[in-house]
């Protein structure tokens, strides 16, 4: 016999008798009383209606203090996205090294052991210009170097995933204190 409050994954597309779909619907506290009250406090509550979690399309996570992994989370704190726009702010400084050569290319296919092609006679046009007496100088950052405006679409978040119907007792043993 469940825990009234308690969550469950299913497999299947409805919620069996004594338990509530996981949606954040909201009921009438009078019709489900026991289940209000276990929720009061961290899920909305106006003492007349009540909203049960939401876990559509969320993973649960433990609530409690910080450690050395988590931050503190509060029982009923939502966070997370499921899309994110990446930012040069969230990319680690390093570097990309690359040989380039003030003479003609040698291959028209790009490998690891083919050089860059010069454009006019001794113009390196990928080299950074400061380095001019070096045959080998390093690529320069203009080439390389963060394509503004380009990474401004979301890309996704969302870990690998098994889509299951969360559900709510509503019937079961009041959990005692």
């Amino acid at each position: 016999m469940p825990y009234i409050g308690e969550i469950r994954w299913f497999a299947g597309n409805f919620a069996p008798s004594g338990w509530l779909q996981c949606d954040g619907a909201t009921y009438k506290v009078i019709d489900y009383n026991l289940l209000s009250t276990v929720l009061n406090g961290h899920w909305p509550n106006d003492g007349n209606f009540f909203q049960v979690p939401d876990l559509r399309g969320a993973a649960m996570v433990a609530a409690g203090p910080a450690s050395l992994f988590v931050s503190q989370r509060t029982l009923g704190e939502t966070g997370g996205t499921a899309q994110v726009v990446l930012e040069s702010k969230h990319i680690p400084g390093h570097n990309h090294i690359i040989e380039v050569s003030s003479a003609p290319a040698n291959n028209t296919t790009p490998g690891p052991s083919f050089t860059f092609a010069t454009g006019a006679i001794g113009v390196k046009q990928y080299a950074d210009t400061t380095k001019t007496s070096d045959p080998y100088a390093s690529l320069s950052s203009k080439v390389i170097g963060p394509n503004i405006g380009a990474g401004q679409a979301p890309h996704n978040n969302m870990m690998t995933s098994l889509s299951m119907m969360p559900i709510i007792a509503h019937e079961g043993e009041f959990p005692a204190h």
